[in-house]
């Protein structure tokens, strides 16, 4: 395992194998990982308004995005659409 830094700090990179590595960005307003692997490629974003989950691979796509005003939930595969959208307007 190997753990590599830039200089300000923000950017922190995990390679834990040949097949998988972990890149971590942190900020004041935002964190977020990043999932690399031969058949994964998986992104999480918080902050303080919102939770995104990005996960593709060679038989799925799936965007899951929460928010105060918005859930959505975009799920893609070959045999399955799901798209489901829910607003909530103050």
């Amino acid at each position: 395992m190997v753990v590599e830094r830039d200089n300000q700090g923000d950017l922190i990179r995990v390679v834990i194998s040949r097949r998988l590595s972990i890149v971590v960005c942190i900020s004041c307003r935002l964190l977020m990982v990043v999932c690399i692997s031969r058949r994964l490629l998986m992104v999480v974003c918080i902050s303080r308004r919102l939770l995104m989950v990005v996960c593709i691979s060679r038989r799925l796509l799936m965007v899951v995005c929460i928010s105060r005003r918005l859930l959505m939930v975009v799920c893609i595969s070959r045999r399955l659409l799901v798209v489901v959208v829910v607003l909530q307007i103050l």
